[in-house]
């Protein structure tokens, strides 16, 4: 019986394991997939602008003789010279500024194409337009007269299926890397299972056995004759003290290593399989992505070859073309992958050259006999450079050959881009199985373990008031259904109270997954919502457009921080459970709106009725964190919160930023409220406590407000800690980082990757912080010294220029403010409990965080008037004399024995 019971744990567990390291993959194919579509689709409209720029410089250099564009009649045969040098290029077409097509090549006519309206009715600055759908790209780009004012529009149109070759073949290699992959992770699932899953096993049923024996005493004494007369049979309580010895400390060692056995094979499974997959997709990444650039290098010598032999046949004889290197430097300029544009002899001389043309081409040349140079391969790895050479005129009498040369750096830079997007997605994919793997054992495990302890410890003391909420149906959930219904017929015989309380799970740790899902939803528009916001953007007269751009995150921040006193109160008032559940329908009642917006005005009442849901869900799980865990523990449970609010914050960004491109802000924020929704029904079925949330003995009066803002303690963290930690985060992380990173000529990505780092170390040392400080005691002591390690991390950031240094300071910053963020509401809970039992704890942390808000509302006004004084730089020591000075006055405030010893 035990034996099928472990069997059948096995069974459940192992299906459910692989479920969520299957997601894991999935998710990971599906953004590897988004990431190298994006980096491909960049890469052919580089290519695409060759061919359309250089059409435009024909045709405005045509235009510059005054001619009317109706009668450049050489035109058609320039279009159609264009069609058999490019076979990727369908069709051409040139209108007129007024919209009618003039001249076309190819296929145009019966595709019947549009130009896109930004293309037809470009703005002064428009350099292109470019659109796709399955069948077809499209770029459209404006040209003008020699007066400069718009002349028409040039329509190129390439074959999507041609061109996506491959994004085709990455398809196939990613679903072979995930078959791969899955078949390893079902086989090495299979072992270490085997290997680590029935020792534990064997644990488990060790424990059933000792708590079956326990029952059946307990059944014994309850059949007794004497059961009902005595008021507490001794048989009764010695079935009791055996039920509560099965589960003694040998027990929970074994259950310890139960649990963190699932764990640690779990979490060494996703970070195998991942880091395989990944590899195994970079791999693949880099062969189909090298492809595209050394394309685009053929299009480039083929769009400059073109050239060149358009003037050898107005009997322009090649020594005496004049102005090449000036035409090579500009087109080299031009094309910034391009390291060298080189002319060569048939006999080997050098014609013309821009940038410098490597010894190691002269040298491929010189080895070459005369005569066999087109049977040269038209590609060569050099050390430093990739040569491409494109021949003129025909085999038998060639003009000469045309190289064109690319860094290597340049080609590892670009491929750079992609490897560590690459990791991004493994890093946050990891992070987002993990809290998924982390819910599952809970919840088929930890919990229903953690609920019969629980009750046993209980009866045992002799209360019998408790049953266990069990809907498993594994040995463990069936245990648990034996021991309530035990204790019903005991209740019955005893004529206890009808009315049962359920036992708590571990409550904080089934939290988490709604938690991180509903924050991952909400963060999933940071990366691209001023781009939303720039879609319905009007001009409003007397208001600048920098402004009105970002009146909705204002208005975000404003609403958020303001909701938080007022939705203190009404958690603590209608308990925790129906305040989760407000705020997160009414987050996914507002994301699901602002995906239908259309004017800046409906985008932002949309917003604030987000912010509005968003600031109840974050102050009820702050205090839902203070309801479950006892003091001694707290700083642990607001460690995990913090983890858990950056980890998702982390998370949605990153993945809403690789998403927006290909799914479209509409829909991805249809699919935000949808995460939201089901954070709202996860959490309606998983947040419990064991009686109401206590309620504030009377309503907060303005003497409480005034009693609060006396409490030294208070006002020590609060505007000493706790204002500027946010005024360094808003300020310098979210406002001046990226501005400073991009005066170093840090592309996007970097500058993403550093500010993202923060929150992987925040998210990493939050728990590490909370265990320290509970098992040390010394908070305050963390506060000072993760104050100070933020001062050095500022003043770190001036110091040097280089990316890995600036990495190093910011990394350092996320652990910095761990120390200093994770301490601070359980220093206030402990200093204010005067105020706590007047107002509640809901309400004192709502007003609490407005204050600390306050300092993100302050930091980009701050450091802004700062960086405008001093620079960056100045700003940079300024704001670490400015911490220095709050710590060290901080330290002296906080003075006395208890405080310290706290």
């Amino acid at each position: 019986m035990l034996g099928r019971s472990g069997n059948h744990l096995s069974r459940i567990l192992i299906p459910s394991i692989l479920l969520v390291l299957i997601a894991g993959l999935t998710l990971v194919a599906y953004l590897d997939y988004v990431n190298f579509r994006r980096a491909h689709t960049h890469q052919l409209i580089s290519r695409f602008l060759v061919s359309a720029q250089d059409l435009r410089h024909f045709v405005e250099s045509s235009l510059d003789f005054g001619l009317p564009l109706a009668q450049l009649t050489t035109l058609p045969a320039h279009l159609r010279e264009m069609l058999s040098q490019d076979p990727g290029l369908l069709a051409v077409r040139i209108d007129h500024a007024a919209g009618q097509p003039l001249f076309s090549a190819g296929a145009i006519t019966a595709l019947r194409l549009a130009v896109p309206a930004s293309a037809s009715q470009p703005a002064a600055d428009a350099t292109y337009t470019f659109a796709e759908d399955p069948l077809y790209y499209r770029l459209a780009m404006p040209f003008r007269n020699s007066a400069g004012h718009f002349a028409g529009t040039l329509l190129l149109v390439y074959e999507g299926q041609r061109e996506n070759a491959p994004v085709i073949a990455i398809r196939l290699d990613l679903v072979k890397n995930f078959l791969l992959v899955l078949a390893l992770l079902v086989a090495g699932l299979g072992l270490s299972f085997a290997w680590r899953l029935r020792p534990l096993e064997r644990d488990l049923r060790a424990i059933e056995g000792g708590l079956a024996r326990a029952h059946r005493s307990l059944e014994t004494a309850r059949s007794a004759a004497r059961f009902a007369a005595a008021p507490w049979p001794a048989e009764l309580t010695a079935a009791l003290a055996r039920l509560n010895d099965s589960f003694g400390s040998a027990s929970q060692a074994q259950l310890g290593r139960f649990s963190r056995g699932l764990l640690s094979t779990g979490v060494a499974l996703v970070c195998g399989a991942l880091l395989l997959f990944s590899l195994l997709n970079l791999h693949a990444f880099h062969q189909q992505f090298e492809h595209s650039l050394y394309r685009k290098a053929e299009v480039l010598g083929a769009s400059v070859a073109q050239l060149l032999e358009r003037l050898s046949r107005h009997t322009i004889e090649v020594p005496f073309w004049r102005g090449l290197d000036d035409y090579f430097e500009w087109f080299r300029i031009d094309h910034p992958d391009v390291s060298y544009v080189a002319l060569v002899a048939p006999d080997g001389r050098l014609l013309a050259v821009a940038g410098q043309f490597p010894e190691a081409a002269h040298a491929r040349l010189a080895a070459a006999p005369e005569g066999t140079e087109v049977r040269v391969a038209p590609r060569a790895q050099l050390e430093e450079h990739l040569d491409t050479y494109t021949l003129l005129g025909p085999p038998s009498a060639p003009l000469g050959y045309l190289h064109v040369g690319q860094e290597r750096a340049y080609i590892d830079r670009e491929f750079a881009e992609i490897r560590w997007d690459t990791i991004t997605i493994m890093l946050i994919t990891l992070l987002i199985t993990f809290e998924a793997l982390l819910f599952v054992l809970v919840l088929l495990v930890e919990a229903p373990i953690s609920s019969i302890r629980h009750l046993v410890a209980k009866t045992s003391t002799g209360d019998l008031g408790f049953r266990i909420p069990m809907h498993h149906r594994h040995a463990i959930g069936r245990l648990g259904q034996a021991l309530n219904r035990y204790l019903d017929l005991l209740r019955s015989r005893r004529a206890a109270p009808a009315a049962t309380e359920e036992a708590p799970e571990d409550r904080l740790l089934l939290v988490r997954w709604p938690f991180f899902l509903f924050i991952l939803a909400e963060a999933l528009s940071v990366s691209f919502l001023p781009l939303y916001v720039r879609k319905l953007y009007t001009p409003i007269p007397g208001l600048s457009e920098e402004l009105l751009l970002g009146l909705p995150i204002s208005l975000f921040m404003l609403v958020w921080a303001l909701s938080l006193p007022a939705a203190g109160v009404w958690s603590d008032r209608i308990g925790r459970r129906r305040a989760f559940l407000f705020g997160a329908l009414t987050t996914a009642a507002g994301l699901a709106l602002t995906a239908t917006a259309d004017s800046l005005w409906s985008l932002m009442l949309w917003r604030a009725l987000t912010a509005l849901g968003y600031g109840a869900v974050f102050i009820t799980a702050q205090g839902y964190v203070v309801d479950c865990i006892p003091p001694t523990q707290r700083t642990r449970g607001m460690a995990v919160f913090l983890s858990v609010f950056f980890g998702g914050s982390l998370s949605g960004a990153a993945i809403g930023g690789i998403l927006a491109e290909r799914l479209g802000y509409g829909p991805l924020f249809v699919l935000a409220a949808l995460l939201a929704l089901l954070a709202a029904l996860l959490a309606g079925r998983l947040l419990r406590a064991p009686a109401p949330v206590a309620a504030p003995a009377r309503r907060p009066r303005w003497q409480d407000l005034k009693a609060l803002l006396g409490n030294r303690h208070f006002l020590a963290i609060t505007f000493l800690a706790a204002i500027p930690a946010k005024l360094i985060l808003a300020g310098v992380l979210y406002y001046a980082l990226p501005l400073y990173l991009a005066t170093l000529a840090l592309s996007s990505g970097d500058i993403g990757r550093a500010v993202m780092s923060y929150g992987l170390a925040m998210t990493l040392c939050s728990p590490l912080v909370g265990g320290l400080a509970d098992r040390w005691g010394r908070r305050i002591a963390l506060v000072i010294g993760g104050s100070l390690l933020t001062a050095l991390a500022v003043l770190l950031l001036q110091l040097h220029a280089h990316p890995w240094v600036l990495v190093a300071a910011v990394l350092l910053l996320g652990m910095a403010q761990a120390l200093v963020v994770a301490p601070q509401l359980t220093l206030i809970l402990e200093f204010s409990q005067r105020e706590v039992a007047h107002m509640g704890s809901g309400t004192l942390i709502g007003i609490f965080r407005l204050l600390e808000r306050g300092g993100g509302v302050l930091g980009p006004l701050v450091v802004g008037l700062l960086i405008g004084l001093a620079g960056f730089a100045g700003a940079f020591t300024l704001l670490s004399l400015y911490l220095l000075a709050s710590t060290v006055l901080l330290g002296w405030l906080w003075r006395s024995p208890r405080a310290m010893a706290s």
